[in-house]
């Protein structure tokens, strides 16, 4: 049986010299260094507002002044006899956030194959359908102009988040769904 040498050094010495050596302050702090700028980063993005749209499709139709909505006239008068309006069907979830009066911004379109044209608005009014489960959005241009039949997309403005929530809602419902 072959028996160990007594000598302690068992590496070279180029080896013991690392070994010996003190780390880095880097090497030493870097976790808590890392800990600290994700800190930072989450309380900074608590500040930072992140605008929340609604995103639906809106269709532009024209109707007469004895509509059963109750339309902002002034807004929407293109003639004596008829009213340009925006339509935006959303479900009864969706129309929970939506008030009259919140700006719009729409890309309207008259053929598929033209360029979209940007069009600013508010909402008017919500009006259920059938039996409330859907709602007809009503939405008036900001300038009377001829778009009838247009289709497009709509986003209607309906607040501001923080970055924060933006980033820690995702990881919430995570757990949400988890703990049922």
């Amino acid at each position: 049986m072959k028996q160990q040498p007594t000598d302690h050094t068992k590496y070279s010495k180029e080896v013991e010299e690392i070994l010996r050596k003190k780390p880095a302050f880097l090497v030493r702090k870097g976790i808590l260094l890392l800990t600290i700028l994700v800190a930072l980063l989450l309380v900074v993005s608590h500040f930072i507002k992140y605008p929340e749209k609604l995103t639906a499709s809106v269709t532009f139709e024209a109707t007469t002044k004895n509509v059963s909505a109750p339309i902002n006239h002034s807004a929407a008068l293109i003639n004596d006899s008829a009213l340009m309006y925006g339509q935006i069907i959303l479900t009864s979830a969706a129309a929970s956030i939506v008030e009259p009066g919140q700006p719009v911004l729409m890309f309207l379109q008259a053929t598929p194959e033209s360029l979209p044209i940007e069009v600013q608005g508010t909402v008017d009014s919500l009006l259920p359908m059938g039996n409330g489960d859907y709602y007809t959005v009503l939405v008036i241009p900001a300038e009377p102009i001829q778009l009838f039949g247009y289709q497009g997309k709509a986003y209607i403005s309906i607040g501001e988040a923080s970055l924060l929530s933006k980033i820690l809602n995702p990881v919430f419902a995570v757990f949400r769904s988890a703990g049922q």
